[in-house]
């Protein structure tokens, strides 16, 4: 019973894993079979792995042997040594801008990011440097190739072209992208409101609007269908944009699937959620006397009838309608413009994309966008000023409620007013039949001026520096800033351009705090509207022996001055009210006297002067001043308040309220000076044009009153020493073989004699030997402006 228990047993645990009818013999056998299979399948294991290993180590990609360091010496000896092997123009042809600006673009990246720093990697080689990833990016945009074109070059492998493009793109839009695709600042709405009224006799806009289609390659197979409409031959992808007369881009919203319309991209678009929200800047304008709340866009005929877009009449039958429509057509050209500027110069965007998702090419076609506007500012075609503290509509947050947005939104689409614009401008008395005019060009990219203007500073090397008849702003920041060696290099050949060319230019980020500067013409305001028994107190002293008068002054037109010199003078008579106003004028005075040592530095590096020629040669400060001015109201005879002049001084610094009214003659025009927030305004003055032999323009200028408004501004004068003698220096004249181009009466040489202001002004001046000519205008108005003969 055991024994067959046993064997029931055994029998049952093998058949358990087995088969339930071998015997023990049969079970051995399995047994052996069993082990000798396991050592089978080890072995064949062993082998698998073993095999996989030794294929894996055949078929991995042999590693190419790549000198970085002689790729990174090559292309510094090709475009960035001292006499590079490629000159300025083939640079920006290949790089698509002037290499100051692609240098500050790689030191603005390497400081920011750590990709773009020359390290090591882990084996200790020398990684690439940063001119080698930024070329590679700028090559891969600017000609549309495959990431391994440049590989023969830069000696750099697809990937890692790849790897530079994505941080390339996302670094240049996180850098440059507040300032550069900005919304319009209320500044610029300004400039953009006179700039469209000067070139197209359109007042209220704002720029042209239009849609243009990118073709996307590689689109994937299930998204062809929202992506492709029948008037293009595959997928594309949709760019909403705006631009302005001199193209620079405003608006850019990308991304929209190529198959819908205009129509539904501007609905999708956020171009209008600062109107919706109302946060937008003042944009309001008047046409034929009319007020209307909103700039407008030209569009085509696609576009809905709202208050912000302004289209051409269909079938006009009027003369005034006919001669709208085509001032219209050819003003909306400016977007088209624009389209083909960013296609001729950055060619990615030209053919059709190979890139797989939508993000990438969004990084794309907002990089290549940034890149145009900084192009066009940093070669002089647009010139907006802008300072990075400013606080724009995305910095603003909004608690709306539904109903309020819902007003908003139909007071844009309202097509009564739309009509009524579109109306009123073309009732215009001045809108006469347009001509086609030789304005722009576009070749390679970038605007030709084909004005006389252009044509001779062509020939001088050098072209306009701002949007045709305005003055020029320029960021002084770089001067503040430690380090920025292309930024000043920059800010100065603005400042010989401007002064050549204009006399006068703005100026921002100059150092004189904003809040001083609205603190100093509020209070202004209230000391000039007091009554003139309280201003009594500080009338001006005529006989004290002063540079120049200081103290309250009404003139016979009604100009009032407040006069002061440097703030440790014992000669200044300044009002104790209203409270704190001294302390602001003399606060202003010294800042004031620190932006014009700073610009006297600057002049007299652009001149080419020995260093600290003018401080040294200009160093007494007693004889600067400062005057707050308050201009009456224009009547319906005379609307002049400062007929033209030309100042004696070195620098005039100007700070005009938002009214303006400062106008400068230029080529038979005058030209109005645009105010905006936190600019000053700067002139050369006579004693630069003098020792530079003209070199630098001293302008007539002159101020208008405005109608129904009192204009205030804030004048500093940088004078020079009243004993100094001032004619043209040798290197501008004998060093050159010029002669002295300052006219001069026969009995007289070619230099003149700044004299003190109190004397000339108490007609007690002496008689020079030598004497060239005096221009001086009192600005008290206690006497009239004397010309003193040899």
């Amino acid at each position: 019973m055991s024994s067959s228990s046993s064997s029931r047993s055994s029998s049952a645990s093998s058949s358990s894993i087995y088969h339930p009818d071998y015997d023990d013999d049969a079970n051995d056998l399995l047994e052996l079979n069993h082990l000798a299979a396991i050592a089978a399948v080890n072995e064949a294991v062993k082998l698998i792995v073993g095999d996989e290993a030794t294929s894996s180590r055949q078929t991995r990609r042999t590693p190419k042997s790549r000198n970085r360091i002689v790729a990174h010496e090559k292309l510094v000896n090709d475009y960035f040594s001292d006499n590079p092997v490629y000159d300025d123009n083939d640079f920006e042809r290949r790089f698509r801008m002037k290499r100051r600006l692609f240098l500050k673009i790689v030191e603005d990246l390497e400081r920011e990011y750590e990709f773009f720093r020359w390290t090591h990697d882990a084996r200790g080689v020398k990684g690439f440097s940063p001119l080698q990833k930024c070329t590679s990016a700028i090559r891969q945009l600017a000609y549309g190739t495959a990431a391994d074109a440049t590989d023969e070059y830069l000696q750099m492998s697809e990937t890692t072209s790849r790897e530079c493009f994505t941080n390339f793109c996302e670094g240049i839009i996180h850098l440059y992208m507040r300032r550069y695709l900005r919304k319009p600042t209320a500044n610029d709405v300004q400039l953009l409101f006179a700039l469209h009224e000067q070139q197209h006799g359109l007042p209220g806009m704002l720029g042209s609007i239009h849609c243009m289609h990118w073709d996307w390659k590689n689109c994937p197979v299930a998204w062809r269908g929202q992506y492709h409409r029948g008037d293009h031959q595959g997928p594309t992808t949709v760019l909403e944009a705006v631009a302005s007369y001199d193209g620079w881009i405003w608006h850019a919203y990308y991304g929209t699937p190529g198959a819908v319309n205009d129509i539904v991209v501007v609905n999708q678009s956020p171009i209008f959620n600062d109107l919706f929200e109302g946060k937008a800047p003042d944009s309001s304008f008047s046409v034929n006397g009319r007020q209307y709340k909103h700039g407008y866009y030209l569009a085509d005929g696609i576009y809905p009838k709202w208050t912000t877009f302004v289209k051409a009449y269909r079938y006009p039958t009027e003369p005034e309608r006919i001669a709208f429509t085509e001032r219209q057509e050819s003003a909306r050209k400016d977007i088209e413009r624009a389209f083909a500027m960013l296609k001729s110069k950055w060619h990615i965007v030209k053919y059709p994309a190979r890139a797989w998702t939508k993000k990438k090419l969004r990084y794309t076609m907002y990089t290549c966008i940034i890149l145009h506007n900084m192009i066009h500012e940093d070669e002089g075609f647009a010139n907006y000023p802008f300072d990075e503290s400013w606080v724009t509509t995305d910095d603003i947050e909004v608690d709306i409620s539904e109903e309020e947005r819902a007003q908003n939104v139909n007071e844009v689409k309202n097509i009564k007013v739309q009509n009524n614009v579109r109306r009123g401008v073309a009732a215009r008395p001045s809108l006469k039949p347009w001509k086609p005019r030789r304005g722009y060009g576009v070749f390679q990219g970038v605007y030709k001026r084909k004005t006389r203007e252009a044509a001779k500073s062509s020939k001088r090397g050098s072209k306009s520096m701002a949007t045709p008849m305005t003055i020029p702003t320029i960021d002084l920041s770089p001067f503040f800033t430690l380090g920025d060696e292309y930024g000043r290099k920059k800010v100065m050949e603005s400042i010989a351009e401007a002064s050549a060319e204009y006399g006068f230019f703005q100026i921002v980020n100059h150092g004189v705090p904003i809040d001083l500067m609205k603190q100093a013409m509020e209070l202004s305001k209230t000391y000039f509207n007091y009554s003139d028994e309280m201003k009594r107190d500080c009338n001006v002293k005529l006989d004290a022996p002063l540079p120049v008068p200081t103290g309250y002054s009404r003139a016979p037109d009604d100009n009032e001055y407040l006069v002061m010199l440097a703030p440790q003078s014992p000669a200044n008579i300044l009002p104790n009210n209203p409270p704190h106003f001294k302390e602001t004028l003399e606060h202003m005075f010294k800042y004031f006297v620190k932006t014009a040592q700073i610009l006297e530095s600057i002049i007299n590096e652009c001149l080419g002067l020995p260093p600290d020629f003018l401080k040294e040669y200009n160093n007494d400060r007693s004889w600067d001043f400062m005057a707050m001015i308050k201009y009456p109201p224009a009547t319906d005879t005379e609307n002049i308040g400062n007929n033209g002049h030309e100042d004696n001084n070195v620098i005039t610094i100007v700070l005009q309220e938002d009214i303006g009214g400062l106008e400068v003659y230029k080529n038979g025009d005058w030209i109005p000076v645009i105010p905006a927030e936190g600019t000053l305004v700067v002139n050369v003055s006579d004693v630069i044009q003098v020792l530079s032999n003209k070199k630098y323009q001293s302008v007539t200028h002159r101020v208008v009153r405005p109608k129904g408004r009192t204009r205030h501004s804030c004048v500093f004068f940088y004078m020079l020493q009243g004993e100094k003698w001032v004619e043209p220096l040798p290197k501008f004249t004998q060093e050159i073989g010029e002669k002295a181009k300052i006219s001069h009466s026969p009995h007289s040489s070619p230099a003149f004699m700044v004299r003190k202001h109190s004397e000339i002004a108490r007609g007690k001046a002496r008689m020079l030997k030598f004497y060239f000519k005096l221009r001086f205008q009192i600005v008290l108005g206690v006497a009239a402006r004397p010309r003193l003969k040899p």
